[in-house]
């Protein structure tokens, strides 16, 4: 008798359609947890700092959503998120109401727009400088009952 070392047993063929499906299930495995809506927030905050930047100091930034057929413009004042996948805006209508916008990122679909400022005498920059406005962090369990208040 002579000592060879035992083999694994062999692992059947799989088809195109299981192969897939045992991807699918890496994949979700390795992205669970992902925290999509912050890298989303971060992603938004540079795009809109950018876009802050090439604006004249007669105007501000300044978002349509460009899905909803509605023309209202959201004078913004601040961004949050809640992983995994919220991103809240927080801002003013043109006529000066306070307005949260709640959306799920997959419903991102956003113009960034140059709009004069809404009834006040100072443009407002959303960008990371010091005078940007701060929203409340939202809890890690589950979402807030009422909206976050002013900071």
């Amino acid at each position: 008798m002579t000592d060879t070392p035992e083999q694994p047993p062999q692992q059947p063929e799989l088809t195109p359609e299981q192969e897939a499906a045992m991807r699918a299930r890496e994949f979700h495995l390795v992205t669970a947890g992902r925290m999509d809506a912050q890298i989303t927030h971060h992603y938004l905050m540079e795009r809109m700092e950018a876009f802050e930047d090439s604006l004249d100091e007669n105007h501000e930034l300044g978002v349509r959503l460009a899905n909803s057929g509605i023309a209202q413009t959201i004078h913004i004042r601040g961004i949050a998120y809640r992983n995994p996948n919220l991103i809240e805006f927080r801002g003013q209508l043109d006529g000066g109401e306070m307005v949260d916008l709640v959306q799920h990122i997959s419903q991102l679909n956003l113009m960034l727009v140059s709009v004069p400022p809404v009834r006040q005498a100072k443009v407002y920059r959303v960008g990371f400088g010091a005078h940007r406005e701060k929203l409340p962090p939202i809890p890690d369990e589950g979402l807030p009952k009422d909206p976050p208040t002013e900071a």
